[in-house]
């Protein structure tokens, strides 16, 4: 997405990523386009909400929200974002 997404941002959420290069921001923007089509901008809001309360939560015990989510993986829990998409994912924003 574009530095200044205000119209992203004003729906309520925004995503910073790991990395600025146009060919692996092309992927990830086209995956979550179609999570946002299959759970709409409330459902993206929703998910960074999780991602926040669990990114709290774990912080206090010491756990990367990351390592959690590749332990939720291993025991057969999928989240809603794949894994190829997450790992690029600096910070879920809610506004």
């Amino acid at each position: 997405m574009p530095h200044k997404a205000n119209d992203l941002r004003r729906l309520g959420t925004f995503i910073k990523w790991t990395t600025n290069e146009p060919a692996v921001l092309a992927p990830l923007h086209d995956a979550i386009v179609r999570l946002v089509e299959e759970v709409g901008i409330s459902g993206l809001v929703e998910i960074a909400n999780c991602v926040k309360m669990t990114e709290q939560v774990l912080g206090h015990l010491g756990i990367d929200w990351r390592d959690a989510i590749k332990d939720a993986i291993q025991k057969g829990i999928i989240p809603p974002v794949p894994d190829d998409v997450l790992r690029h994912i600096k910070r879920f924003g809610v506004i």
